[in-house]
């Protein structure tokens, strides 16, 4: 999530709007998020010299085995990282996920959990105090986490909590349950983790198949 900028900036990133969505302005400053960000627009780059290519840049936050949980000063010292984290078993089932589309283009997307970890702070009140500038939308309520993942829900059926299940026997993503391509698959760039697909070659001309697989 740091290609945005956030935790390990040397000031706090004067955030538009919060939740955060994968539309937000970069405001990098730092070398670990600007490493972050370099790999969104490497991977929209190859995306574009590879038409046939799907790239999906998952942007994680910290990657846990159960519930995080933030308390006292803590609570004050995680501001910039906005709270958030996933937990592993979710992270996983968004990578099966992203090698399972069919549309082709490189898109990024958030993969955090649904409710943020500041034990007994209401969100309203957290962006208030911490992050006095951004815009309050109205989905910023009560656990609510601040970052969007409305755009993962669209594109790979992901959730942190339910969504699209790996089932046994088979591939998780039956020919009508195939997500729909996103209108702008080649426009928008991505980070941290990044995962790729390419259409099968077609032997016997040397060239690319067409994607549909």
């Amino acid at each position: 999530v740091n290609a945005v900028g956030g935790y390990y900036s040397n000031t706090p990133p004067s955030l538009q709007y919060l939740p955060l969505d994968e539309l937000h302005p970069i405001m990098n400053e730092d070398c670990y998020s600007l490493s972050k960000y370099i790999v969104e627009v490497q991977a929209a780059s190859i995306s574009r010299a590879n038409p046939l290519m799907a790239i999906l840049s998952l942007r994680f936050h910290h990657v846990v085995p159960d519930t995080k949980r933030l308390e006292g000063d803590d609570i004050a010292s995680h501001a910039a990282d906005l709270w958030g984290y996933v937990l592993s078993s979710a992270a996983g089932r968004a990578c099966l996920l992203a090698m399972e589309v069919d549309w082709t283009g490189h898109e990024v997307v958030y993969i955090v959990g649904d409710e943020h970890c500041a034990v007994d702070c209401a969100a309203e009140k957290l962006a208030k105090k911490y992050h006095p500038s951004a815009q309050i939308r109205d989905d910023l309520k009560g656990k609510a986490a601040f970052f969007s993942c409305e755009k993962a829900e669209r594109l790979l059926g992901w959730k942190h909590y339910g969504g699209r299940q790996l089932m046994e026997g088979r591939s998780f993503m039956n020919k009508s349950e195939r997500v729909s391509a996103p209108d702008n698959a080649a426009k928008t760039h991505g980070i941290d983790h990044t995962f790729c697909k390419q259409a099968p070659r077609d032997d016997k001309k040397g060239e690319n198949a067409p994607s549909g697989c």
